[in-house]
């Protein structure tokens, strides 16, 4: 692209410029066409001369686009639907190597049909391996059972009392708590639909738990440790701290 903008006032008089061939000279903004001066060797350099940024955005927007942009290769693409068959436009930027859907639709059906089982890598048994593997992991079961009380609780059950002799805070504390940590542009509905999902700051994870009597299992289900997040981004930080971590956490501390 043959483009230059307009240079900044000189502070040094004409006769005293390092130049010694005449100094600017006056041409025209290619998008506007005010009046402006440049130096000589940026007119041989270049084909436009722009006033300022607006303009010269402004005729990049209009001389810029498509066909005439230097890096055009082609334009959106047509190709067919891993799931329906159907033949769609995609950005060819964003044609991937492997399948293509037409809408997230095709792609969660087409995942729902091939993506289950044993098929997927991180398969580890399904729900019955899971609970055989919660019968011998007290602290699996513990947080496990406090996370289903909790959640009963803030729906609306009224049999929650006894998660909250083992927290130490009512349910009444725990909604108050959970309201100020609630992300903008959502509510309570969204937490009744999945969509929103209470998080432990410092992961299950990093505490060593092996009874409800344990220091670590009031740490680890204590208010200041409890936020709401989006279930994506809940899913997108995983077990990974995003705190400087204390090995205290994981230490076994007498009462």
């Amino acid at each position: 692209m043959n483009a230059v903008l307009k240079t900044a006032p000189t502070l040094y008089p004409v006769s005293k410029q390092r130049t010694s061939r005449g100094g600017k000279i006056e041409t025209s903004c290619a998008h506007c066409g005010e009046k402006l001066f440049v130096f000589r060797c940026h007119m041989k350099e270049h084909k436009n001369h722009f006033c300022g940024p607006a303009c010269y955005h402004g005729w990049m927007s209009k001389n810029q686009r498509g066909e005439a942009h230097p890096n055009w290769k082609g334009g959106p693409v047509e190709i067919k639907c891993a799931y329906c068959g159907e033949m769609f436009f995609r950005k060819r930027a964003c044609v991937r190597k492997g399948r293509n859907f037409c809408n997230i639709g095709c792609e969660g059906k087409w995942r729902s049909e091939n993506l289950r089982g044993a098929v997927i890598y991180n398969y580890k048994g399904g729900i019955k391996a899971a609970r055989e593997r919660r019968k011998g992991d007290i602290k699996e079961r513990l947080n496990a059972r406090m996370r289903t009380m909790i959640r009963l609780s803030l729906r609306g059950n009224k049999n929650g009392y006894s998660w909250e002799s083992l927290a130490g805070y009512s349910s009444d504390d725990l909604r108050n708590h959970l309201q100020k940590t609630m992300p903008h542009g959502m509510t309570w509905a969204d937490f009744m639909t999945g969509d929103l999902e209470i998080d432990h700051i410092i992961p299950q994870a990093a505490f060593n738990i092996t009874s409800a009597s344990d220091i670590d299992f009031k740490k680890c289900w204590a208010l200041k440790n409890l936020q709401f997040l989006p279930a994506k981004k809940n899913r997108q930080k995983g077990a990974r701290i995003q705190v400087p971590f204390q090995p205290s956490l994981a230490m076994q501390v007498a009462l």
